[in-house]
């Protein structure tokens, strides 16, 4: 079992720099998922990419691409691989397929924004890749993906 470092991006450089960590020999895994959008690949993390830790992990910090890397007392933090396993978990096709948790008609409450608090019903999830949600005193409003708990 390994460990895995955390690097940050520049912005829309995380497969350039998955390119130049692989002719470096590191081992890397940059999570996909399919947008319901664009119906195309995109990544799952934006700017974030998985590094297997190795003994010239300091390499990493100058690879093309790549801005920093996450640290904790100046050293990499470190993720454990059972997190990059249960990720991978959920991969069909090389793609991360993320589970639903809502169903259509649920009680759901905005767990962060400036609608905080409210109560509505789930409708389901736009093609802009956003949640709908039924507000009566509101109609249907689209919420970001991640700001709503069930009730």
């Amino acid at each position: 079992m390994g460990a895995w470092l955390v690097a940050v991006t520049r912005p829309n450089f995380e497969r350039k720099a998955a390119q130049h960590l692989l002719q470096q020999g590191f081992e890397f895994y940059l999570p996909m998922i399919s947008s319901q959008k664009t119906k195309r690949e995109i990544l799952l993390f934006p700017r974030y990419i998985f590094v297997l830790m190795q003994a010239t992990w300091h390499k990493i910090f100058y690879t093309r691409g790549i801005s920093r890397l996450l640290l904790s007392d100046d050293r990499p933090a470190v993720l454990p691989e059972k997190e990059i396993l249960r990720i991978r978990r959920l991969e069909k096709d090389g793609l991360v397929q993320l589970p639903n948790q809502f169903r259509a008609g649920q009680k759901v409450r905005i767990v962060d924004g400036c609608m905080q608090g409210l109560v509505g019903l789930y409708q389901g999830m736009n093609r802009k890749d956003r949640e709908t949600v039924l507000l009566s005193s509101l109609g249907l409003i689209d919420i970001r993906v991640g700001n709503l708990a069930a009730i």
